[in-house]
């Protein structure tokens, strides 16, 4: 160390190890700015004195500095401050006050505490926050953080563009005040599962000064302090009003076109029954009246005009072929035996029919459930066998077909399956082949149920529907939709004879 010794109240010896022993610099400089003692950390950073004045030593100026505040510290002040140095590239925390040496002169003692690394991590912070805080500011969520008191300690300004108000009208409020009382209700609910730790979102309708209300979902976070005590939270804010009221508008277009869509099928049911009753009453009359004239035109032909008379004979054959046909086409179009004898019995001779006329193998199993629907979804309910059963006689390739019937406490469980060749449910979905699925969906939604298809290709298909059992189920015309209720138990359950062929084959097509 140059210059002469210390003298602040201590040993000079004890001093000096002190002062060399910290890892902070430090030095002393006299009223002629002359440097009286330097620490090894400080040299190590500046370089050797050398007898150079302060100045010279750490700015490399030839005059005391202008911002020098030497003369306010040998008067008796101290002072904190920062300062940056060019020579090291590093900023300093200095701390200068008086001290009087051994000759009894008052000198500045200064330490340095390098602080580049603190420095640089609070700007890296300060990037950081404004980083943090542009992208709060500019998200299109709203975010508001609510202190422990629930009180609004900073809101983004969405939330306030959201709200309506400005931030001073925001911030410190409980924001209860822009709820209605119920909406109130839920967020103090809230606030208090987050207490809890509970972290689910929740909707609230926001109410705007002019009236308006806002319907937002909140994601919420609780806020936790150092000691794991909950000190606030935070949400954050989506506006969903133009969402809901697009959910809104397709629930009631739905609405509307099932509305539509069942009416269509009410209204095809009524033109089928109106078709076949034409079918078997017009055309049947007109076909027995041609038969009856035929068969007395026969009578008057003498016995030796055999070719008239074998003319005779094939057209009442063919007319007894139409006739036949025709009531085929009218049964189909609307089975009378489905009102005069029931559900059960219409479904075996369908079932029957089909055997007969498509030679495929297929089986009945099923509960009596006559009793427990009304005449309008009975009907639903054999339309939909009606037409799962022409679509594996047109497509399935199939040789054996199983239909079931089982009841539960509530509901009937009802299924169609075959052996066939399978469908490719994402194109036929997506073709015109999907139309009866789509039909059979229907008719099952009408009656308050459900339907799913499963299939393999190559090893056939299943159809099943789940329709609930009708309460007062023989209420005449009366489809689930405008029923009192659906559920009933099953008192008893009577299980049919299956039918059972043993033909086998039937018509090929594409599925």
């Amino acid at each position: 160390m140059d210059g002469p010794g210390l003298n602040v109240g201590v040993e000079h010896t004890k001093l000096t190890r002190i002062l060399n022993a910290m890892d902070d610099g430090v030095y002393i400089v006299n009223p002629q700015y002359e440097i009286e003692y330097s620490n090894p950390v400080l040299e190590r950073e500046f370089g050797p004195v050398q007898a150079r004045k302060c100045y010279e030593y750490f700015h490399g100026l030839s005059a005391p500095c202008s911002w020098c505040r030497n003369q306010q510290v040998f008067e008796g002040e101290s002072f904190h401050w920062l300062w940056h140095s060019e020579e090291t590239g590093k900023t300093y925390d200095l701390f200068d006050t008086p001290v009087v040496n051994d000759a009894g002169i008052t000198c500045k003692l200064e330490f340095f505490h390098d602080i580049t690394e603190h420095q640089r991590a609070k700007e890296e912070l300060r990037a950081s926050e404004d980083r943090y805080r542009l992208l709060v500011e500019t998200m299109n969520e709203g975010l508001i953080v609510l202190d422990a008191n629930h009180l609004c300690a900073y809101a983004n300004d969405q939330s306030c563009r959201l709200l309506g108000r400005s931030h001073d009208e925001v911030v410190g409020r409980d924001i209860t005040g822009f709820l209605d009382e119920e909406n109130a209700r839920i967020l103090k609910e809230q606030l208090t599962l987050r207490q809890a730790g509970g972290q689910a979102g929740y909707e609230l309708a926001w109410t705007r000064p002019d009236g308006q209300r806002i319907l937002v979902n909140v994601s919420p976070r609780a806020i936790v302090d150092s000691e794991g005590n909950i000190a606030g939270s935070f949400g954050v804010i989506t506006d969903i009003t133009a969402h809901r009221r697009a959910e809104e508008a397709l629930r009631n277009s739905e609405r509307r076109l099932r509305f539509l869509s069942g009416e269509i099928l009410k209204a095809q049911d009524k033109e089928r029954t109106r078709i076949s009753r034409e079918l078997h009453d017009e055309l049947g009359q007109a076909l027995t009246v041609i038969k009856l004239r035929v068969g007395f035109l026969e009578k008057g032909l003498r016995s030796d005009q055999v070719e008239l008379l074998e003319e005779c004979r094939g057209l009442r054959q063919y007319v007894d072929q139409v006739t036949d046909e025709v009531r085929r086409l009218a049964h189909d179009l609307s089975p009378a035996v489905l009102d005069s004898l029931g559900f059960m019995i219409a479904l075996r001779r369908l079932v029957a029919d089909f055997r007969r006329c498509s030679g495929i193998e297929c089986s009945l199993e099923a509960d009596d459930i006559n009793a427990f629907f009304s005449a309008a979804s009975r009907t639903m309910l054999y339309r939909v066998f009606q037409e799962a059963l022409t679509n594996i006689r047109k497509h399935a390739r199939a040789t054996k077909v199983r239909v079931s019937i089982s009841t539960g406490a509530t509901s009937a469980n009802c299924s169609v399956e075959d052996n066939g060749i399978g469908l490719d449910l994402d194109r036929v979905i997506s073709s015109t082949h999907g139309i009866g699925l789509s039909t059979m969906r229907e008719r099952a939604r009408l009656l308050g149920g459900s339907l799913t298809v499963s299939s393999v290709l190559g090893k056939g298909t299943k159809l099943e529907f789940v329709v609930p059992i009708e309460l007062g189920g023989n209420d005449e015309g009366k489809l689930p939709g405008s029923a009192g209720g659906r559920s009933r138990s099953v008192a008893a359950r009577t299980k049919t004879n299956p039918l059972r062929a043993t033909q086998s084959g039937g018509r090929r097509g594409g599925r």
